[in-house]
C-alpha cells in the first residue's frame, strides 16, 4: 500500500508539473501576443501621424491655388516646399512625444519627371530609387522622428487637369477613322502633299492668317486603324510625312500628359462640393440634371466652370461658352442641335463611364454640331459620326480615357487654336499611397 501511494504521489507530481509547463507557456504566449498587439497599435499610432504630414503637405499645396474665375485658376503651380525642409512639425495631441517630418516636391513640367526616393533607403536599406511623378503632380513624404519605431509613408498626388498639347487626338486606348471624306474641300488644310481630300486636317475655315498645313499629331494608347473608303492619307500625316505624327502604344505614364488621373477625377466628381462652392462663388455654376439636362442654363465665361449634376443630352438649339463645363455623367449632341465651345478655354468634360453611358462617353452625330472647344471623355470613349453636308462634322479636339472613334462620311477638323490647352486646376487629391 504504501509503494503504491508513493507511485500515486509521483504520478501526480508529474501531471501537475505537466500542467504547470502549459501554464507557463500559455502565459508567455499571452505576454507575447500582448507585446506583438501593442506593438501593432503603437506602430499604427505612427503611421497615423506621419499620414498626418501628408495632409498637411495637401493643406500647404492647396493654400495658394487660387478660387475659380481669377485668372490664373487653370495654370496655377502650389505653394512652395516648407522651410527648412528638416524641420519637425508639432506632435499630434494624442502622441504628445512623437513629431514628424513631411516634405513635397512638385513637377511642373508638363511631362513625368522621376525624382529620388529616399524613404525606402531610409526603412528598408534598399538602394534609393527613383519614384515617377505626373505632370503637374507631386510625391509627399512623412515620417516620424521619435527614434524607436519610425515609420514612413508618401503620396502621390495630382490635380484635375487635361492637355491637348501634344496630340489633337488624345486616346488611352485605340483610335479608328472610318468612312469616306464627300465634301471636296479646296482649302489646303484639308489636303494631303499630294492633293488628295483627307478626312482628319486642321481648321478646314481657319481664321486670318490662315496656319500653315501642318500634320495631324495623334497619341493612342493603343492602336491607330483606318478602314472603309478612308484609306491612307486618311490624317493629314499617318504614313506621310517624316517624321510620322502619330504615336501609337503610348504607355500609361505618357499618357499621364493628357488623361486626369483617376484620384482627381473622383474628386470632380463631388456634386455637393460644386453645390457649395456655386453658393459662395459667381464663378461657378451648378445645375442639378435629376434625368437628363437638355440645355445648359449658366455656360460658363472664360476661367469659370459649370457643374452638371446629371447627363447632357442636346437635339437642337445652340449653346456658346468659352469656360469649362464638368458634366457628372454622359454628354450626348445631336440632330440639329450646336454646341459651340469659343476660345482656348473652351472644354467640356464628362465624367461618366462607358458602360453607363450606352456605348460612349461623348456621342456627337450630325453636321458640325460640335463646334469649337475640346471634348474630354475622362472617365470612357468619344464616337463622332456624320454626312459632313456642313464644312466639317466634328471642329475641336478629343481626349479620351479610352477610344475615339471617328465614321460617317465627314471631314473631322482639329482646331488649331487648342494645341495650346492645358488645364490644371481643382485641389491636389492622392492617386496612390505607400507605407515603410
Amino acid at each position: 500500500m504504501k509503494r503504491q501511494r508513493g507511485v500515486a504521489l509521483i504520478v501526480a507530481l508529474g501531471i501537475a508539473m505537466v500542467f504547470l509547463a502549459i501554464a507557463v507557456v500559455i502565459l508567455d504566449l499571452a505576454s507575447g501576443n500582448s507585446k506583438n498587439v501593442g506593438n501593432a497599435y503603437q506602430k499604427q499610432q505612427y503611421y497615423n501621424v506621419a499620414e498626418a504630414g501628408i495632409d498637411r503637405g495637401l493643406a500647404d499645396m492647396d493654400s495658394i491655388l487660387p478660387s475659380p474665375g481669377t485668372s490664373a485658376f487653370l495654370s496655377a503651380t502650389p505653394a512652395p516646399p516648407p522651410s527648412p525642409p528638416s524641420a519637425d512639425q508639432t506632435a499630434l495631441p494624442n502622441m504628445p512625444n512623437v513629431a514628424y517630418h513631411y516634405s513635397y516636391w512638385y513637377n511642373a513640367s508638363g511631362s513625368p519627371t522621376s525624382t529620388p526616393e529616399p524613404l525606402p533607403a531610409k526603412f528598408v536599406g534598399a538602394t534609393p530609387p527613383a519614384v515617377m511623378v505626373p505632370a503637374n503632380g507631386a510625391v509627399i513624404r512623412s515620417y516620424t522622428t521619435v527614434g524607436l519605431r519610425d515609420v514612413g509613408v508618401e503620396a502621390i498626388v495630382s490635380r484635375a487637369s487635361s492637355s491637348g498639347a501634344n496630340c489633337a487626338l488624345c486616346a488611352g486606348n485605340n483610335v479608328t477613322v472610318s468612312g469616306a471624306t464627300n465634301r471636296a474641300s479646296a482649302l489646303s488644310q484639308c489636303h494631303d502633299p499630294s492633293g488628295n481630300v483627307v478626312k482628319v486636317c486642321w481648321d478646314p475655315t481657319p481664321p486670318s492668317p490662315a496656319p500653315t498645313p501642318t500634320s495631324v499629331p495623334i497619341a493612342a494608347g493603343g492602336i491607330y486603324q483606318v478602314s472603309g473608303a478612308c484609306t491612307a492619307p486618311c490624317a493629314y500625316g499617318d504614313a506621310s510625312h517624316t517624321p510620322n505624327p502619330i504615336q501609337t502604344g503610348v504607355l500609361t505614364s505618357q499618357q499621364s500628359g493628357f488623361l486626369a488621373s483617376q484620384g482627381s477625377l473622383d474628386q470632380l466628381a463631388d456634386a455637393a462640393m460644386w453645390q457649395s462652392l456655386a453658393a459662395t462663388s459667381a464663378n461657378v455654376h451648378y445645375q442639378n440634371c435629376s434625368s437628363t439636362c437638355s440645355s445648359i442654363i449658366s455656360p460658363p465665361s472664360a476661367g469659370q466652370i459649370t457643374f452638371l449634376n446629371g447627363n447632357l443630352s442636346m437635339s437642337r438649339g445652340s449653346t456658346s461658352y468659352s469656360g469649362v463645363v464638368i458634366v457628372n455623367g454622359c454628354v450626348s449632341v445631336s440632330g440639329q442641335a450646336t454646341y459651340s465651345g469659343i476660345g482656348t478655354s473652351a472644354e467640356t468634360i464628362a465624367l461618366g463611364t462607358d458602360a453607363a453611358c450606352g456605348g460612349y462617353a461623348i456621342s456627337v452625330q450630325g453636321n458640325l454640331a460640335w463646334n469649337g472647344g475640346t471634348a474630354d471623355a475622362a472617365n470612357g470613349s468619344v464616337s463622332i459620326s456624320g454626312s459632313g453636308n456642313q464644312p466639317s462634322l466634328f471642329y475641336g479636339g478629343v481626349i479620351a480615357a479610352y477610344n475615339i472613334d471617328i465614321a460617317g462620311n465627314g471631314i473631322y477638323a482639329i482646331e488649331t487654336n487648342l494645341k495650346s490647352q492645358v488645364f490644371n486646376f481643382g485641389n491636389f487629391a492622392i492617386d496612390s499611397f505607400a507605407q515603410y
